[in-house]
């Protein structure tokens, strides 16, 4: 069951100068899959996100760990290190990014990468692109550093919808990004601290994962 590990990068939060922790319930054709926690730290310039997926159904061998850690300056992410386990056949693999100091250049496994100055990990740009939310903006780019490449995230409004939680009713903006191989559309709440209260995903027109916020709770600044 991959595309849970690869929902998880994907579903965003509040980048507000408070921490919190977040939950979200994933399933899969009408089928709980899994559950994904979001733990978000923030101390003076530096933040640290850290995010697990578990399965919950036995006959599915899923586990995954990401983090992100860097500068914290007015809202806006600079990750200095990424890291993102799993378990793959019945083994624990793990990617691990270093970007410069500069921003200029990201290191994987030995490996430089140049990079544009305003780069970002899986995670980070999910915390710029909170920060950046406004209800009219139209549009969102991102450069990211994946592993020994460089991708583009384009998301695009394409409407809003009043979206039903456990925490209550929440009207969302719609963002839409849309490749070859995948489909993700993201709806944020502006009056929750621009969370996503529920994202879906689709790999290659195939299986769809769709992800609700369950749980909110903000921390104390540590």
């Amino acid at each position: 069951m991959r595309y849970l590990l690869l929902l998880l990068l994907v579903i965003s939060a509040a980048a507000s100068a408070e921490g919190y922790i977040a939950t979200y319930t994933v399933q899969s054709g009408g089928l709980k899959v899994g559950t994904i926690t979001r733990d978000l730290s923030i101390q003076g310039n530096h933040y640290q996100l850290i995010v697990n997926t578990e399965s919950s159904l036995p006959f599915i061998k899923l586990g995954g760990k990401e983090s992100s850690e860097g500068k914290w300056e007015q809202g806006i992410p600079s990750p200095k290190r990424y890291s993102y386990s799993y378990l793959h056949k019945n083994e624990i693999k793990e990617k691990k990014l270093i970007f410069s100091p500069d921003h200029l250049s990201v290191e994987n496994n030995g490996v430089i990468l140049a990079t544009p100055s305003h780069i970002q990990d899986k995670l980070s740009y999910q915390l710029l692109l909170s920060h950046q939310f406004s209800p009219s903006k139209a549009h969102y780019h991102y450069s990211i550093a994946d592993g020994h490449k460089l991708r583009s995230y384009d998301f695009n409004r394409v409407g809003a919808e009043i979206i039903h939680t456990s925490l209550g009713n929440f009207k969302t903006i719609i963002l839409e990004y849309d490749s070859a191989k995948h489909h993700i559309i993201l709806w944020i709440a502006p009056k929750l601290n621009n969370m996503i209260l529920k994202a879906s995903f689709e790999t290659s027109g195939k299986i769809v994962v769709n992800a609700t916020l369950h749980s909110y709770k903000k921390k104390n600044t540590i």
